[in-house]
């Protein structure tokens, strides 16, 4: 059980660090196309680099706001055993309090 404790947490912290990953290769790649396409200098395709950075967060605070990640959540929350066992203990405890 401890063991999959453990692969369970380094799990979540390697899709964590992923998406961080995802970031910063999308900006590798901006750089290079920006120098090479439009050949525009390291200052320029860095500016555009945080630009884009200031887009994604734009659209992550328009995700959230319009509760789109909210809805998510809960979708997931749906499938997760731990939630249903939740529920579930719930319902039994509010019908032991009833009786």
């Amino acid at each position: 059980m401890k063991f999959a404790r453990v692969v369970s947490t380094l799990k979540v912290y390697l899709t964590r660090s992923n998406s961080y990953l995802t970031i910063i290769n999308s900006g590798m790649i901006l750089i290079l196309l920006a120098r090479e396409r439009w050949q525009v200098s390291m200052s320029v395709a860095i500016l555009l680099f945080i630009a884009s950075i200031v887009g994604a967060i734009i659209l992550g605070v328009i995700d959230h706001r319009l509760g789109i990640h909210g809805g998510e959540l809960r979708i997931a929350s749906v499938r997760n055993p731990v939630i249903i066992k939740m529920c579930e203990d719930l319902e039994w405890i509010k019908n032991k309090l009833r009786n």
